[in-house]
């Protein structure tokens, strides 16, 4: 079982987090790189789905990241950014379906629309329906998604954790690269046990514009075994 621990978010990423949420409202607000993106199979594996974008957006992003010295490993924080395009994508793709289940339904949720889903494999929810109902049109790509920086994706040249801290590299401000450590403590309610595997975080921001950031740990129940007696398990 995986849970996840909320964690403050260090104040020297924020400006890392605020360029890359303003260049994918960017890239996603101009409508030929995001023709570029339609393009794309958004069925494809993360690493190929990648790939195909960075030869089709790259110049305006990855390549342009690099000689502006925005990064201190522009390609890897380019295959963050490319996931989260991916993740919105392929989210299209799935709204795209059930928009047009409904249809084919007379925009009603009967119990014969259901079953068509569950036989095609199309994910529903009753919040994605009800929204959906209201749609006059196929859904499209948004303009300005919330973005979500996630380490991940980012390799270890960039960001590692050792044990529970979490390491990762930002250019100075004369261009140098630095490695900066950045601590997860857990609090004792947060079941975190010691020595469990934790992921290297990710962060973003709420509705209100508070940063935050989460990470996800194992965590395995003590189970007991023996007999019931008194209800106390022995």
């Amino acid at each position: 079982m995986k849970l996840s621990y909320k964690i403050d978010f260090p104040d020297n990423l924020k400006a890392t987090y605020e360029f890359l949420q303003a260049e994918l409202n960017r890239v996603l607000s101009d409508n030929n790189l995001k023709a570029k993106i339609l393009s794309i199979d958004s069925k494809l594996l993360s690493g190929k789905y990648w790939k195909d974008l960075r030869n089709l957006i790259g110049k305006e992003t990855q390549y342009k990241w690099k000689k502006d010295s925005r990064f201190p490993s522009p390609s890897w924080y380019f295959c963050a950014f490319a996931e989260q395009i991916r993740q919105i994508h392929a989210s299209q793709r799935e709204q795209i379906a059930l928009y047009n289940a409904l249809q084919k339904f007379g925009n009603r949720d009967t119990v014969a629309f259901y079953q068509y889903c569950i036989d095609n494999g199309i994910p529903f929810s009753k919040a994605k329906i009800k929204n959906l109902k209201q749609c006059k049109s196929a859904p499209e790509l948004p303009n300005n998604p919330r973005f979500v920086l996630d380490f991940a994706f980012i390799n270890t040249q960039a960001a590692k954790m050792d044990n529970l801290i979490f390491n990762y590299a930002i250019l100075d401000e004369n261009k140098k690269t630095i490695w900066c450590k950045f601590p997860i403590v857990f609090h004792r309610s947060s079941k975190y046990q010691l020595g469990s595997r934790v992921s290297k975080p990710r962060f973003s921001k709420d509705s209100d514009g508070n940063y935050y950031g989460v990470v996800t740990f194992d965590f395995e129940e003590n189970q007991t075994h023996g007999q019931n007696i008194g209800a106390i398990d022995l």
